[in-house]
């Protein structure tokens, strides 16, 4: 669950202009589950109003990513997909954790179709 949050909050700064870039990286682990769940949520909340922000020219915009290579430049447009994908890899991979170890892991296929 550190894994999803830190790379959401890598590519968050990149989409904000944080400028953090790479230092992100340089944290700890969180290992008190509700501290973890609330930078989760915060980071969620901070994803959201970037989606709800974009224009349809801010999804062609091109933003900067550090990467270990040195900088990488994609469109918005890009990133976000890319972002969400991480986000469904990994919370499948917890959501099969939990129900391996007997806990009821909670609804992650909402539906929103009528």
């Amino acid at each position: 669950m550190n894994h999803i949050l830190i790379v959401d909050l890598y590519y968050v700064d990149a989409l904000t202009r944080g400028g953090k870039g790479r230092k992100i990286f340089e944290r700890d682990d969180l290992t008190a589950p509700a501290r973890l769940a609330a930078e989760q949520a915060e980071c969620d909340a901070r994803l959201l109003q970037v989606c709800m922000d974009a224009s349809e020219a801010d999804l062609s915009t091109e933003i900067t990513i550090e990467r270990r290579d040195g900088p990488s430049t994609e469109a918005v447009k890009d990133v976000l997909p890319h972002l969400f994908q991480h986000q469904i890899h990994h919370r499948g991979q917890a959501h099969v954790q939990l129900q391996h170890a007997g806990i009821d892991p909670p609804q992650l296929d909402d539906f929103f179709l009528r």
